[in-house]
This record gives structure tokens, sequence and C-alpha cells, in this order.
């Protein structure tokens, strides 16, 4: 039998703001999600296309650069 968890003690997040920006994060895009789900198209998706839209001709590496990750994503 495993131990019980005990809760998480979150009360000194509110001023994290790592926290904080990850929790937005989350929630525009779930929003963005929401906003696209009749095109077929994820955020994700939409942010590379727009990416690639505003710089033709464009490399892959323009495009990681653009969007802050790394070249083999």
């Amino acid at each position: 039998m495993e131990p019980a968890l005990e809760p998480l003690d979150l009360s000194g997040t509110g001023y994290c703001a790592s926290f904080n920006f990850r929790r937005v994060s989350r929630a525009v895009t779930a929003l963005f999600d929401d906003a696209l789900q009749e095109s077929g198209l994820r955020s994700t998706q939409f942010a590379i296309l727009t990416a690639v839209a505003k710089t033709q001709p464009v490399s892959i590496s323009t495009i990681s650069s653009i969007l802050v990750i790394d070249a083999t994503t």
C-alpha cells in the first residue's frame, strides 16, 4: 500500500513569475485552441504558419529564432 500524499503547499507561488507566466500561457493557449478549433489548427501550428507567412522566404533557423524554439523542433 502506497503512503498517502500530502497536499502541496503552493501558498508561496503567488509572487513567482515563472509559475504565473506558465499559468497565463496555458490559459491563453487554451483560448486560442478553442477559437481555432473549427479550422482544425492548434495555436502552436498557427504560430508557425504566421512566422512563415511574415518572413518569406524563410529558413528553419529563422523560424526557430522567431518562435524561440530549437531548430530541430
